[in-house]
């Protein structure tokens, strides 16, 4: 950003802080509990996705109820291009930092927050990214270590799922789709069917990279079953060894494309007609999974209608899968959750408030977490009620204040927390994503 946006950031911040008043009680009227409220930046990327909804009513109408912020929440992010403007706005309303939910050029933002002085928490982990264009014009990432980024002074750091890594096996959708797939074929499950957005061989497309790493992960656990897969530039096609059909593999199939066009759709509709004839003469399982959007295609096709065919995959926390999963349908799901933002929300109000948790050696911490898994309808639905309740969440705020240092704000109120935060054990809190553990 040039300098004069950065003066004229500054500037705005001068007159906001100068017009506090207007700010510090404007999430809740007369009857805010709080005097006082930090403004926070929020980078999101689509406001209308199961899973940003999800973490936004956790931020919303737990964590605004509970602790002294405002949050301020960015308009879509879909690029690394519109994810800067955000982070221009927001610096322009005042937020004192960001979290970030979204990892479309994450160290342009940190590098953006660095030089505005706005600390900056990323609801995710592994590396940072940048945007860039090939000669054909996609939209292409690259990844830079985090370490890069260590003596960043505003950098608050980092707790989640790993999004992006240049070797795709490090990222969690990656993980996840290969214990999904792994689950199956350890049950003697005899038909897949995989479903996923458009699989290009040979560029990593930027909307579709976690989708194109989760495929990665259910071929290379195939691969280990005896099923050969040949990525090609428009489809993948499967060979099964003697090995595979020993152990119960009848048919593999994977269709690529995006689920509004026809032809997706016709893909699928004759891999359930075969299916459903297998199932019907020979009895055994089968299953459909997807990288994303499972609901939406189940819903166009004639998969959720055959007997004996379950579904599996990415889910979401969303009437949709709510109602597939009360149907009976669902098999092995692995789901993000809205409670998940709350370490990283916890190493950002410390950093905001004067405390920057770090590890023994004095670096930001980059912590790893995972996906909820639900093997079953019925488990699903309990993780299902569990994000949705607000009242009594999976991460509360009893639990978080452990790991919050005691402050005194700008406008002299003193909000007691924990005398000390201690990295190791704010560490092993955050690394407890699974749902046995939040609700043990």
């Amino acid at each position: 950003m040039g300098a004069w946006k950065k003066i004229a950031a500054l500037a705005v911040s001068a007159l906001l802080l100068a017009t506090a008043g207007l700010f510090l009680t404007g999430c809740g009227g007369e009857s805010d509990p709080f005097s006082e409220r930090i403004r926070i930046g929020v980078i999101m990327g689509y406001s209308d996705d199961p899973e940003t909804i999800s973490k936004r009513n956790y931020l919303e109408q737990y964590i605004e109820a509970n602790y002294p912020v405002e949050f301020v929440f960015a308009a879509d992010v879909e690029s690394g291009t519109s994810e800067l403007a955000e982070l221009e706005n927001l610096a322009a309303e005042g937020v004192k930092g960001v979290l970030a939910l979204t990892n479309f050029s994450s160290a342009d933002s940190l590098a953006f927050c660095e030089e505005n002085e706005i600390y900056y928490a990323r609801a995710f982990s592994g590396m940072y990214t940048q945007t860039a264009r090939s000669t054909s014009g996609t939209s292409l990432i690259n990844c830079v270590p985090a370490s890069d980024y260590d003596d960043f002074q505003y950098n608050a750091g980092s707790v989640g799922i790993v999004t992006h890594d240049r070797m795709a096996e490090n990222t969690t959708a990656y993980k996840a789709a290969y214990q999904a797939i792994g689950s199956f074929l350890e049950s003697g499950c005899a038909h897949y069917v995989m479903y996923c957005a458009p699989y290009f061989n040979t560029t990593i497309a930027l909307e579709i990279t976690s989708q194109q790493d989760a495929m990665a992960g259910m071929l290379a656990r195939l691969t280990e079953s005896g099923v050969t897969s040949t990525v090609n530039a428009a489809d993948i096609t499967f060979s099964i060894s003697s090995q595979a059909a020993n152990a119960g593999v009848s048919s593999v199939r994977a269709v690529t494309g995006y689920s509004t066009d026809a032809a997706v759709t016709e893909a699928l509709d004759s891999a359930a007609s075969e299916i459903e004839s297998s199932l019907s003469s020979w009895g055994g399982s089968g299953v459909a999974l997807a990288t994303g959007q499972l609901a939406e295609i189940l819903a166009v096709t004639r998969l959720d209608e055959i007997s004996g065919l379950g579904v599996g995959g990415k889910g979401l926390m969303s009437e949709e899968y709510r109602t597939l999963a009360e149907s009976g349908k669902i098999s092995w799901l692995y789901s993000d959750f809205g409670a998940s933002v709350a370490p990283a929300f916890v190493l950002l109000y410390n950093a905001v408030n004067g405390t920057l948790i770090r590890d023994a050696a004095g670096l930001p911490l980059n912590i790893e977490t995972g996906y909820w898994v639900a093997e079953s309808g019925e488990e699903f639905l309990r993780q299902y009620e569990s994000d949705a309740d607000l009242t009594e969440p999976v991460i509360t705020a009893e639990e978080m204040n452990r790991f919050i240092k005691t402050y005194t704000s700008e406008g002299g109120i003193t909000y007691e927390y924990a005398d000390t935060v201690d990295a190791e054990a704010f560490a092993a809190f955050a690394a407890a994503y699974t749902y046995g553990e939040l609700t043990a």
